[in-house]
């Protein structure tokens, strides 16, 4: 887990303008039941990096679940999980595979997006 850690970090380090999750930051504002299904607030942490240093960034994520939740719609962004089949229960899972940096700017996250306009100069690639 160090080594993962440490390997970011010199990722980020490089100078792109990236973000990266904090896998264990994810904090629900609101779980209600509603007619349709489900109403969920919540945020995620990040460690944003640019050419000029880097930032912790809160996004904010408010979702609308219609009917039974799957349970891969609640997620941070820049997270990957893989569904898989318990043969003891009979159900399908989702299991945390890994994380993985991206740019702020193709975030449909409100703040995340803001903050890359913010933060990095125009035209800067990630890399």
């Amino acid at each position: 887990m160090i080594l993962l850690l440490l390997s970011v970090k010199v990722l980020l380090a490089q100078g792109s303008c990236q973000c990266y999750p904090n896998v264990a930051s994810k904090r629900y504002q609101l779980i209600e039941n509603t007619w349709y299904g489900k109403k969920v607030k919540f945020s995620c942490d990040y460690e944003c990096q640019s050419p000029s240093g880097g930032e912790n960034v809160t996004a904010f994520y408010d979702k609308n679940i219609w009917g039974r939740e799957k349970g891969n719609e609640i997620i941070c962004e820049g997270t990957n999980y893989i569904q898989k089949y318990s043969t003891s229960s009979g159900w399908f899972y989702w299991e945390y595979r890994n994380s993985y940096s991206f740019n702020p700017y193709s975030s449909k996250n409100q703040n995340l997006n803001d903050w890359g306009k913010t933060a990095c100069p125009e035209g800067l690639l990630f890399i």
